[in-house]
């Protein structure tokens, strides 16, 4: 997916991996206010390759961070039904990244911004 032999070679859907990656950053850009930013690094992690997608927004409260992964949640329902979100995104991006052997975790300190990372093994 990202090149062939560099910290970042995954075998795997390419359309279903860039479908995980735009989920990941639509959601950053989404719960994120004007001027937040949003982060992507890609990297060796055990011999897994992790991808994250950080944000400075607003994190998710503790009580909701497992949920988040389940089919129609939605932490800020007002918010997200005003910009069009469903509540499958995460779930989706969670299938895929288990078809394809990984794993996908939520880091969150509510006010303190939230960071996805995706742990796929390493291409051969």
């Amino acid at each position: 997916m990202w090149g062939r032999g560099g910290p970042g070679w995954v075998e795997g859907d390419a359309a279903a991996l860039v479908r995980v990656v735009r989920i990941l950053l639509d959601n950053a850009i989404k719960h994120t206010d004007a001027g937040a930013r949003v982060s992507v690094s890609v990297g060796d992690d055990d011999g897994f390759v992790a991808l994250r997608v950080a944000d400075n927004g607003p994190g998710i409260p503790l009580a909701e961070q497992e949920r988040v992964f389940e089919r129609f949640a939605r932490v800020d329902k007002a918010r997200a039904r005003s910009q069009g979100s469903s509540g499958l995104g995460l779930a989706i991006a969670r299938a895929l990244v288990r078809r394809h052997g990984g794993s996908i975790e939520l880091a969150s300190v509510p006010g303190d911004g939230a960071t996805f990372t995706v742990r796929l093994p390493r291409g051969g």
